[in-house]
């Protein structure tokens, strides 16, 4: 079972951050890559397998009802990290290269730029300026450091003092992590995972790794104890506040290990936890958990993903917010009380746990530790792709309504949302790319 529910969620999750944007490369206005615009990406199963479209539009206004089967379609599609019009990833199945991509102007279609071939996949990178990028590898510790500009890489940063969680019995790797500019550190969330078990991370504790980009140095491992699997789904957007404090969204267990509902141990439930800015540490004493915020403390599952930060302490995420169907119910009883499933309902358990409309988009006060629901987004099935962007003109969430997918836009200042995107054919929006913002 363990197999069957890891390959299907780290199928799905979108691991993936750009720390800033940096303002466009000399000489890539009038290039032959478009510098405004943007791109809808979308996910689908095509011919048994799965598949992904992705067009290229000149303005939201194109957009808002897209038939993505139209446009061009792509073994698998995923971006890691944006600075100015380019965008890094993964853009070839089972191929170890890291890519920058652009939008050709002479056929609107992503093309490579540059590459450089990794020792395995990654999973996280950060793009920090014109000439400093950083890469995660997959079941590797050590970081490799590039440059944007020329897409050459240039060192690594030795991470020998690292956490190293059971090495031999756990993968591990980093799939998230916030890079704060203002000091140029880099702060890694650690991920390990134990095969043999039906968790998707394999510890109770939550470990950050503190990295100086200014020397290219490792500084220390800072621990919260209580806290289980440190990402947020989505595009891992780094949440810092104005003084520099980090959040860092963490997912629980999705009641894998047995502990569900509100008596379940503290690791095994959703929470924000804070690193101090002025200690590069964590506060031991705070600790949010939006679901209960919002008055679901009784559900037997919760989840929180999507996180995105806002300004003066306002973020987003995307939370389950609706009542537990009782088929739903009655699959979790059987779970905890036999540890067993038949294939079928571990499908069902999964579609009605992750992928039900019961999701809604909500307004987090870090500091007050309150959450409201966004009320002009209606629920939502986004569990598999929470995205969220901040854009100049508002913030972009994902919805999966049932039948369609796309992106709502969010005003902050007049707490109103409308439809903006509604992908009507070519599967569940995955990806928003926007081009000269």
């Amino acid at each position: 079972m363990k197999q069957q529910l890891h390959l299907a969620v780290m199928a799905l999750v979108l691991l993936g951050t750009a720390c800033k944007k940096d303002s466009p490369e000399p000489g890539q206005s009038g290039s032959e890559y478009h510098d405004s615009g943007i791109v809808v990406v979308s996910t689908a199963t095509v011919a048994g397998r799965g598949s992904y479209y992705a067009g290229y539009y000149g303005s939201f206004e194109e957009a808002k009802s897209i038939d993505l089967t139209q446009r061009n379609s792509y073994e698998y599609f995923w971006s890691f990290g944006q600075s100015g019009n380019y965008f890094y990833g993964t853009f070839t199945p089972g191929q170890q290269k890291y890519s920058k991509m652009a939008v050709s102007k002479e056929t609107g279609l992503l093309t490579e730029v540059g590459s450089f071939p990794l020792a395995t996949t990654s999973y996280y990178s950060v793009v920090c300026s014109e000439n400093l990028g950083v890469i995660a590898q997959y079941g590797e510790l050590d970081l490799i450091t590039f440059d944007p500009a020329t897409m050459q890489t240039t060192g690594t940063i030795d991470m020998s003092g690292a956490t190293h969680y059971k090495p031999g019995e756990h993968r591990h790797t980093y799939y998230s992590g916030a890079y704060r500019a203002k000091d140029n550190k880099l702060f890694l969330f650690y991920y390990t995972d134990d095969q043999r078990t039906a968790l998707f991370y394999d510890a109770t504790d939550v470990f950050v790794e503190v990295i100086d980009l200014n020397t290219r140095k490792w500084v220390k491992t800072i621990t919260y104890e209580g806290a289980q699997y440190p990402i947020s789904r989505g595009k891992e957007n780094a949440v810092i506040d104005e003084a520099g404090n980090i959040y860092v969204t963490c997912q629980g267990s999705y009641g894998l290990d047995g502990q569900m509902g509100m008596n379940a141990m503290a690791a095994s439930r959703p929470k924000i936890l804070k690193i101090d800015a002025a200690t590069d540490d964590f506060d031991t004493s705070y600790s949010f958990n939006p679901v209960d915020a919002l008055g679901y403390q009784n559900l037997m599952i919760q989840t929180l993903t999507g996180t995105i930060y806002g300004a003066n302490g306002i973020a987003y995420a995307c939370v389950n917010a609706t009542d537990e169907s009782p088929e739903l119910q009655a699959l979790i009883y059987k779970y905890a009380t036999t540890g067993a499933l038949t294939e079928d309902e571990i499908a069902k358990l999964y579609d009605l746990a992750f992928y039900s409309v019961s999701q809604r988009w909500v307004k987090l006060d870090l500091n007050a530790k309150t959450a409201s629901i966004i009320d002009d987004i209606p629920a939502t099935g986004s569990f598999a792709y929470p995205t969220s962007y901040k854009h100049s003109n508002g913030f972009y969430f994902h919805y999966y309504d049932g039948t369609t997918s796309g992106y709502y836009r969010y005003d902050p200042a007049a707490n109103k949302a409308e439809k903006a995107i509604t992908i009507t054919k070519g599967g569940l929006a995955s990806e928003l790319l926007i081009l000269g913002d």
